[in-house]
């Protein structure tokens, strides 16, 4: 909603799209002050649990919270500031059940492309992902894929995404994984900000 208000130019879309990220936050993530540490939750199961990941949890939030930041000015106060500190320390997570983007370690690699990019750290932790690749013919990694059942070639759970994940460490972005044509839409993941 927010990046259609740009390109709309639609000033109530980006009301909108403020007032549906501040309920998300309100609703759903939980802080633990003492950890420094924000997770989003998830009651789908009849009792809570803290979801770390791109897709539906953490990660996911703080990479929105990076663009309502670029957008949005009202989200450059110090307790929003603190509450994407505590979403980005996710990625110090080290127990995932996949190498996939939306619920595996390529997704936390993505925070830190994005991290980086935003001069929030300085180097990365690739070290996690010898728990979750294998080799194959003493030449050719593979991802196992969700839960390990088979080895994986797609974009969100397997080698493709991981790839266009690693390849974003030399390019200084974190959206090449993102399904978007360069240039088809001028605004998407662009520098614009509110005046």
């Amino acid at each position: 909603m927010l990046e259609l208000s740009l390109l709309s130019g639609n000033e109530e879309f980006k009301k909108t799209a403020i007032q549906m990220i501040r309920r998300e936050l309100e609703n759903n993530v939980s802080v633990d002050e003492e950890l420094h540490l924000a997770q989003v939750s998830d009651y789908s199961l009849g009792k809570e649990r803290l979801i770390p990941y791109l897709g539906e949890g953490s990660a996911g939030i703080a990479l929105t919270l990076f663009e309502f930041n670029k957008i949005a000015q009202s989200f450059n106060s110090a307790a929003d500031q603190k509450l994407i500190e505590n979403l980005c320390n996710v990625d110090e997570t080290y127990c995932s059940y996949s190498s996939g983007i939306t619920r595996g370690i390529a997704g936390f690699i993505i925070l830190e492309n994005a991290k980086k990019e935003l001069g929030l750290i300085d180097d990365y932790n690739l070290s996690t992902l010898r728990n979750y690749l294998m080799t194959y013919k003493d030449h050719t990694i593979i991802s196992p894929g969700n839960y390990g059942y088979r080895c994986s070639m797609d974009l969100f759970t397997g080698n493709s995404g991981l790839i266009l994940t690693l390849s974003d460490l030399d390019t200084g972005s974190w959206n090449g994984w993102l399904p978007i044509i360069p240039g088809s839409l001028s605004n998407l993941f662009g520098e614009n900000k509110e005046s």
